[in-house]
């Protein structure tokens, strides 16, 4: 079966309600393709295709629907997997990042003793996931991670990204040799 096959085949297992949850919105739930096994192996299949060239040591899963993809890719990729969750929902050692909903503030927290200087992460949500959301809940990862370096490596880091492409035209290589994130423009 073809990319476009495995594409067709979760595109029709994927059903949409329109207005929910409120007037104007398509609900997209990806959930329906968990009911279906032929689209649920082809998920899989599309996901470890898009991702299985990254050099990755860990795989990160953001609160809730992270925790679904984030077990079978870490499982393909024999990597281990840490979600970030909400405040009060993990034992140990935290870190936590606050952040604003349209209706008020949250917390995510991520345990900090699973992750070392230059752990390399690949952060898992859901396939249908909002932009904002993904991009708090993703902050406090990356703030911890920028943490870690110390004073000595952060001159190294800078001169590793100016030496190896940060800027878009360079992008396809530095992509093709391996996913690099420039941490002091992301914060």
């Amino acid at each position: 079966m073809d990319k476009n096959d495995k594409l067709q085949i979760l595109k029709n297992a994927i059903k949409s309600y329109p207005d929910f949850p409120e007037p104007g919105i398509i609900f997209r739930d990806i959930f329906s393709a968990f009911n279906n096994i032929v689209a649920l192996r082809a998920m899989k299949d599309l996901i470890m295709e898009h991702i299985l060239f990254l050099e990755v040591d860990l795989v990160v899963g953001l609160d809730s629907r992270g925790f679904l993809f984030g077990p079978i890719i870490c499982m393909e990729l024999g990597k281990p997997f840490l979600p970030v969750r909400k405040k009060g929902k993990l034992p140990g050692k935290v870190t936590q990042q606050k952040y604003t909903l349209e209706y008020g503030e949250a917390t995510f927290e991520l345990q900090t003793e699973f992750i070392n200087e230059g752990t390399r992460v690949l952060i898992v949500d859901d396939l249908l996931a909002t932009g904002v959301i993904v991009t708090e809940k993703t902050t406090i990862l990356l703030r911890y991670l920028h943490q870690q370096w110390d004073k000595k490596n952060a001159d190294r880091k800078r001169e590793f990204l100016s030496t190896n492409g940060d800027s878009q035209d360079d992008a396809s290589t530095v992509r093709s040799k391996r996913p690099r994130l420039d941490l002091n423009n992301s914060l």
